[in-house]
């Protein structure tokens, strides 16, 4: 396992948020309290960027059959590769320290992320490699989802707010995709699919064939598109 300390990073802070024209009428006083307000906001946004910390671990597993991911704050990103590995990076502001843990019970891994409060700057992301023929569960309230080339078993993925966008390279048994709010793009390889594609605001464009017998592929959004495609 390999571990980089806490670390304090310099990042540009926010800048301010844009204001409408005053009204002509207002005097003198109210326009320097107006002023002194902004200079204020930049001066806390600065100090929050500085205050900003950030640590990474990085640890590989061996005989994983099953990998479950949940996370309140933070993005998930898989890529195939020989062996599972995890590198979790946190990010926070004083106070706000995610807690972020890693447990294997015999063939199922479980990744989480917790952020003590929905204040403050506070996330945990997580860059996964995952071998062929794992299956794959994710879950984050707060965080995009992208998945390259994988070959699983199964596939399911929930979000909250974060769009998913998960390719294949070969075919899962079933796929399940639900956010609601965010795009969801799935990429298939050759062959049938019994799709179930649906979105309450956006477009839904399915182009790989259909097959009552083949594997299930549910995808689904509230607010976003959805595309199910062939490779």
């Amino acid at each position: 396992m390999t571990t980089t300390p806490s670390t304090t990073v310099q990042l540009p802070g926010r800048p301010p948020r844009r204001r409408g024209p005053l009204i002509a009428g207002i005097v003198g006083g109210v326009v320097l309290l107006a002023a002194a307000g902004t200079v204020a906001a930049i001066a806390v946004g600065v100090s929050t960027a500085r205050d900003l910390r950030t640590d990474s671990v990085t640890e590989t597993f061996g005989g994983v059959r099953e990998l479950v991911v949940d996370l309140d704050e933070g993005a998930v990103r898989l890529t195939a590769g020989p062996a599972l590995e995890v590198r979790t990076i946190r990010s926070w502001t004083p106070g706000h320290e995610p807690a972020a843990a890693r447990v294997q019970d015999g063939g199922t891994l479980r990744v989480t992320g917790d952020c003590p409060s929905p204040s403050g700057a506070c996330e945990v992301d997580q860059e996964i490699t995952v071998p062929p023929g794992t299956a794959v569960t994710l879950s984050t309230e707060d965080g995009t989802v992208d998945a390259t080339d994988l070959d699983v078993a199964r596939f399911s993925a929930r979000t909250t707010n974060g769009a998913v966008d998960a390719g294949f390279v070969g075919a899962p048994r079933a796929v399940a995709v639900e956010t609601v709010n965010g795009a969801v793009t799935v990429v298939l390889p050759p062959g049938g699919y019994r799709v179930g594609a649906s979105a309450v605001v956006g477009s839904v464009q399915v182009s790989v064939p259909q097959d009552p017998a083949g594997a299930p592929v549910d995808v689904e959004t509230v607010n976003g598109a959805v595309a199910v495609r062939p490779r």
